[in-house]
């Protein structure tokens, strides 16, 4: 008898499978005073500043990983990541 409430029980004891949220990872710029985030980006290497721009014509902007941090992030390239 013990058993079969035991079993009634542990049907009722399930857990709710809902996905975990993803946790994204940011970079950030600053731009007229205000930081912005954009998605990690892959800066390799030393040597240059890690720098991004919009489109072929945009303005560069350096990339820091994370806001109010005054050292930017590291690159091996003088050219900007081009979003």
């Amino acid at each position: 008898m013990l058993t079969f409430i035991f079993a009634i029980g542990m049907a009722f004891a399930t857990t709710d499978l809902k996905a975990e949220p993803e946790v994204l990872a940011l970079d950030y710029y600053q731009e007229n005073g205000v930081w912005k985030s954009v998605p990690e980006q892959n800066c390799q290497g030393t040597g240059y500043i890690c720098r991004i721009q919009f489109g072929e014509s945009g303005v560069p902007h350096d990339l820091y990983d994370r806001m109010d941090d005054p050292t930017p992030k590291n690159s091996g390239s003088p050219d900007p990541i081009v979003l």
